[in-house]
């Protein structure tokens, strides 16, 4: 096992954990409730804590079979990332262009920083943050509210489907404790107070966005990003999609090196894989939706979430004391 500490600090864990996150913010239908976006922030959150209690020992195995579905888990839901995006793309900003076309594209993109490493990664998280931190303010408080009449204050009804979809923004939560048996002792809470940080700033963005009274439009930051203020000429709508790829990027290079950690393979042949794997299952997922429908369906992902952060640690610490 590659110690991480020696090639990723905590800030930079930090960033891009928070960018793997906002990855799914900012193209999450805002058809959620305030009270919905807390509740699913706690859930998520509290899902982490057998983990983080059982890998503090570097020396406790995790059986064959559960690196396996962390994989598959992985491998789904940045399929999924892509294919949100790939819809979001078409239907808001190029009706004519082929989702198949954005899914390649982005996963072609994601080859070289993958095969740079995780020190790449790392330092190119600084970057992309404070870039979309930077977006994130443009977009939020360069808006003109007091012009903002036009939009309804209509409040949705919350959906088993939608609490579910909102549940999978912190998926980059589950794949943690590929990271956290790096650490242990005292170092536990160097990892853990990240978690805490950013799940409290993912619930209070989500939160603001709600309480700006956009609640029937697909993507709230998208629709604050067509918004012009005063002082700009044009609208934040071509920032909002930088912000996303940029989001989307990271939090993808973030389950490749998840995949990478659990699997103890820090091999460039292993990012090809979880790449093209990614491409592949993209394409297939939207060229036969039917396809798509089963392996991406909520309820087999939420199985998937559910084996990570609850049988895993289970399994891993019986597994361990047996060996003692």
């Amino acid at each position: 096992m590659i110690n991480l500490k020696s090639k990723i600090n905590a800030l930079q864990y930090s960033i891009l954990l928070s960018l793997s996150i906002l990855c799914g913010v900012t193209l999450l239908p805002n058809s959620f409730s305030c009270f919905s976006m807390i509740i699913s922030v706690i859930i998520s959150f509290l899902l982490q804590i057998p983990s983080l209690v059982a890998f503090r020992n570097n020396d406790l195995p995790i059986p064959i079979f559960f690196k396996v579905v962390t994989a598959v888990f992985s491998i789904l839901i940045s399929v999924r990332l892509i294919n949100i995006f790939s819809d979001f793309f078409v239907t808001s900003i190029n009706p004519t262009q082929s989702k198949i076309y954005i899914a390649i594209l982005i996963s072609l993109a994601l080859i070289y920083p993958s095969l740079k490493g995780i020190e790449s990664i790392s330092r190119g998280s600084i970057i992309g943050g404070f870039f979309s931190l930077i977006s994130l303010i443009l977009i939020m408080f360069c808006v003109p509210y007091t012009d903002m009449s036009m939009f309804t204050d209509r409040e949705s009804t919350l959906k088993i489907t939608d609490g579910l979809n909102l549940l999978f923004v912190f998926a980059p939560l589950v794949v943690s404790f590929a990271f956290n048996k790096n650490y242990k002792g005292k170092k536990l809470r160097a990892n853990l107070l990240p978690f805490a940080i950013v799940s409290i700033v993912i619930a209070l963005l989500m939160c603001f966005v709600k309480l700006l009274n956009i609640s029937e439009y697909s993507y709230p930051l998208y629709t604050l990003s067509k918004i012009s203020f005063k002082m700009i000429p044009m609208g934040l709508s071509g920032l909002f999609l930088v912000l996303s790829l940029i989001c989307i990027f990271f939090g993808i290079l973030y389950f490749n090196l998840s995949v990478k950690n659990i699997m103890d393979n820090h091999s460039k042949v292993m990012s090809l894989i979880f790449i093209f794997a990614v491409m592949i299952v993209s394409v297939l997922t939207i060229a036969l939706p039917d396809v798509g429908k089963i392996i991406l369906n909520n309820y087999f992902l939420l199985s998937l979430y559910l084996i990570i952060t609850l049988l895993t640690p289970i399994f891993a610490t019986i597994k361990g004391k047996k060996n003692v």
